[in-house]
């Protein structure tokens, strides 16, 4: 009987230590006003590789899940974004004749990131450009 009580203790204390001890999971929900702000644009692949620049992100005024960024691509222009879950989606014309086709982002690395492919053409020959953004040493706040 006395094995049983002590076995039955053991379990419970263990039982209890486990659930106290236990971390709480991180949370993950993330809001899109997390990517407000600025980023540094690193292109990887493409004629500007290596090309180091600043973009700033901002929300659309008029729906919450469409992102705006800034000189895109160096150019001064802004380009919008679809936002769904952690990817995005975008194209459009950049200073009247450069064509921004099949673009698509990632957000990555806890929202610290977002890795961006698209096309871009002049007109004559179209260009796969892939890039990343950071932020840096700001951290993403969650929600």
């Amino acid at each position: 009987m006395k094995n049983k009580v002590f076995l039955l203790a053991l379990l419970l204390t263990i039982s209890f230590c486990w659930i106290a001890c236990e971390e709480d999971s991180p949370d993950t929900v993330h809001s899109t006003s997390e990517l407000i702000g600025k980023w540094t644009w690193v292109t990887e692949e493409g004629s500007d590789k290596d090309a180091t620049y600043d973009v700033i992100i901002s929300l659309d005024s008029s729906d919450n899940n469409t992102i705006k960024i800034s000189n895109f691509q160096n150019q001064g222009e802004t380009i919008s974004a679809k936002i769904s879950g952690s990817s995005f989606t975008f194209e459009g014309v950049l200073n009247g004749y450069l064509e921004v086709t099949n673009g698509q982002g990632t957000i990555i690395n806890n929202w610290q990131n977002i890795k961006l492919s698209y096309m871009v053409s002049d007109g004559n020959n179209p260009e796969k450009i892939v890039a990343t953004l950071s932020r840096g040493n700001d951290i993403a706040k969650k929600k």
